[in-house]
């Protein structure tokens, strides 16, 4: 979430190629503003790296029967209070919030997105702290 959660960032992430996608919700994240920005996103991402998807249990994922389209296997969510169910984008996470702190806004950031992206999937990520300059 940006500043104020008036912003916020998607994570994808295909954990065998190590592909990850930032995706900007800069008017909010919202069932609604969700599924207007996710859904052509989700359209150009070639389909061998969309499979599944797993998402908390966040009322932004209330238009979710909208995405599942997009997935070959299906959307899933995972048990409250269970981070660890998707554990790959979890530690992404992790490693973004080196570069994008929560209280900074994507709405003044979009263009670092990718940038931060192609830190978070490098090898050297998982094992120490992501420099990044902008």
């Amino acid at each position: 979430m940006g500043c104020g959660a008036r912003t916020a960032v998607v994570t994808l992430v295909e954990h065998r190629r190590r592909f990850v996608y930032f995706v900007a919700l800069p008017n909010g994240h919202g069932a609604d503003a969700l599924v207007k920005v996710l859904a052509p996103v989700l359209a150009t991402i070639p389909a061998a790296y969309r499979y599944t998807l797993t998402w908390d249990q966040g009322g932004e994922t209330a238009n979710h029967q909208q995405i599942a389209r997009y997935f070959s296997e299906g959307v899933f969510f995972t048990e409250a209070g269970s981070p660890w169910q998707k554990a790959t984008v979890e530690n992404t996470n992790g490693l973004t919030r080196q570069c994008l702190p929560k209280h900074l806004s994507v709405a003044r950031h979009p263009t670092e997105l990718d940038a931060i992206a192609q830190a978070a999937k490098s090898p050297a990520a998982q094992d120490q702290p992501m420099a990044f300059s902008g």
